[in-house]
């Protein structure tokens, strides 16, 4: 990526992505949001445009991250989008979350196969 993402430099994108949250209407959380920032779960909605907007601006705490997914029960984590970079960090925080990587619309039949569905 070739911008300053996590750093102060993204204070102003920071301020107009929380007034967009702000105009929007979310509904409840039915699972928790785990923050880069904190590394906490949440399901507060006014929390969680606070975190949010933050973590434009603050430093990823990827390993506390992938800690707390753990200890929250979470076993796969599915990664989309382009790239597996993501999925190869978590095979080196813990080897034993599985992951699963979508990058094109074909790969929705693997991740239906290990859902079960």
């Amino acid at each position: 990526m070739s911008v300053p993402s996590h750093s102060p430099l993204m204070e102003s994108a920071a301020v107009k992505l929380k007034e967009e949250l702000e105009s929007t209407t979310l509904g409840e959380f039915k699972v928790p949001l785990v923050s880069n920032v904190e590394a906490l779960a949440t399901v507060d909605k006014n929390e969680v445009i606070e975190l949010l907007t933050r973590q434009l601006v603050s430093p990823v705490r990827w390993v506390e991250v992938i800690q707390r997914l753990k200890s929250e029960g979470v076993e796969l984590i599915v990664e989309i989008g382009p790239g597996k970079v993501l999925s190869g960090l978590v095979k080196r925080i813990d080897k034993e979350i599985k992951t699963l990587s979508v990058q094109v619309p074909g790969d929705i039949e693997a991740l239906k196969e290990v859902l079960g569905q």
